[in-house]
């Protein structure tokens, strides 16, 4: 054997013990790995249990304080007032709640002045009521008055109507005597023949008319006078030829009266004509021409006509 493989042999003999020893260190290292590997399990799994244990203390804690703040946040919300901004729902922008502001403010400015303007009001109503009242205290007032000045007049005129009628009926019964008087005396003077059947009296306001009816052999006859010859005075008559009246007629036109005239189909209409110190109408129509004689009178200067409440004066012509 040479030098040179001798040395290469020696070479690869050193190799292999080389390699040898590294295997058995390889395997004691192995050996010692897993005789110390269960321990290490058994730590790793001791900081596990550490860790979770850890971690759920942690998590507790965070839970707590959790529920902590948002107690507390509610309890902040029920204080704050409704229409108040949480803090937590902030305002998109300023604007929006420069706006909302500005909004509040005319809001609070308009209803004062609608306060203002209601208690004007008030103010003013209460003013009217109040004038009002006074007016209408005045009124009746005033009213009083004139109810009492109106009853002393009445009473006055009352007073001063008894008084004069008094007077006037005291002269009306001295005139109708007075003419009752002269009737009989003209009718006795004209024809003492004649049967004065009555003797009828009227009075017309200021004016008297007496009529007196007689009879003679063939006609009846009927004269009314006035006292008043100055005034005019008309006749509206009509005559009946049956009983109870139905209707009036006109009498046989030669027997109409002087200042006669047909007033319509029915009644005919006479002026008293003047005769010294009095004015006369004289009627003579024939027995058998009438049954009576219906009238009223008519007095043209101021448009007045007089009737026997509202109905005519009449004469009934017995024979």
């Amino acid at each position: 054997m040479s030098q040179i493989e001798k040395k290469e042999f020696e070479d690869e003999q050193e190799q292999e013990n080389k390699n040898e020893d590294n295997q058995e260190e390889e395997i004691e290292v192995e050996e010692e790995v897993e005789e110390n590997e269960p321990e290490v399990e058994d730590k790793q799994e001791n900081e596990i249990v550490k860790n979770e244990e850890n971690e759920g203390q942690s998590d507790d804690a965070n839970q707590k304080e959790n529920n902590q703040q948002i107690l507390v946040k509610e309890e902040n919300v029920d204080k704050e007032p409704e229409n108040e901004i949480n803090v937590d729902q902030k305002p998109e922008n300023e604007e929006t709640v420069q706006i909302s502001n500005n909004q509040a403010q005319e809001n609070q400015q308009l209803e004062e002045k609608q306060n203002i303007v209601l208690r004007e009001n008030e103010e003013d109503s209460d003013e009217n009521n109040a004038q009002n009242n006074n007016n209408i205290n005045g009124e009746e007032e005033e009213e009083k008055e004139n109810e009492e000045e109106i009853e002393g007049r009445e009473e006055k005129e009352n007073n001063e109507e008894d008084m004069d009628d008094d007077v006037d009926q005291n002269q009306n019964q001295n005139q109708n005597r007075r003419i009752v008087q002269l009737a009989q005396k003209d009718n006795s003077e004209e024809n003492e023949n004649e049967n004065v059947k009555s003797t009828e009296k009227y009075n017309l306001d200021d004016i008297e008319v007496a009529a007196v009816w007689s009879e003679d052999k063939d006609n009846i006859n009927v004269t009314f006078k006035m006292n008043e010859p100055s005034k005019r005075l008309i006749l509206h008559w009509g005559v009946y030829k049956n009983y109870p009246i139905k209707e009036w007629c006109h009498p046989n036109k030669e027997n109409y009266p002087k200042e006669t005239r047909e007033y319509d189909a029915f009644a005919l209409q006479t002026e008293f004509v003047e005769d010294g110190k009095e004015s006369k109408i004289e009627l003579k129509l024939p027995k058998n021409d009438a049954k009576g004689l219906s009238f009223v009178f008519y007095n043209p200067n101021i448009g007045v006509w007089y009737n026997n409440y509202l109905k005519d004066f009449q004469i009934k012509f017995i024979l």
